[in-house]
C-alpha cells in the first residue's frame, strides 16, 4: 500500500516540486531559515533551563541554582 503511494507521489509530484524548489526566491526563504534553526535551537534549550524549576520541587539543588542565576540565563533575552 505504501509503495503504490510512494510511487504515485515520485511519479507525479518529483518533477514539479524540483521545479518549485529551484526558484530562487522559495530558495532565499529556505536558506535563511536553516541559517536561522540553530538560533533558535540554542534559545529555546536557554528558556527550557531558565524556567524549569517551576517544574522542580524547591528543595533540589539545581532548581536553587536556577532560580539563583535565572537573569544570566536570560541575559540572552
Amino acid at each position: 500500500m505504501f509503495d503504490k503511494i510512494a510511487a504515485f507521489l515520485d511519479k507525479n509530484l518529483s518533477t514539479p516540486m524540483a521545479k518549485l524548489s529551484e526558484q530562487r526566491h522559495l530558495r532565499a526563504i529556505r536558506d535563511g531559515i536553516i541559517a536561522t534553526l540553530p538560533i533558535v535551537v540554542v534559545s529555546s534549550l536557554f528558556l527550557v533551563i531558565a524556567f524549569l524549576p517551576n517544574q522542580m520541587p524547591a528543595s533540589w539543588g539545581i532548581a536553587q541554582f536556577i532560580k539563583a542565576n535565572a537573569g544570566r540565563i536570560l541575559l540572552p533575552y
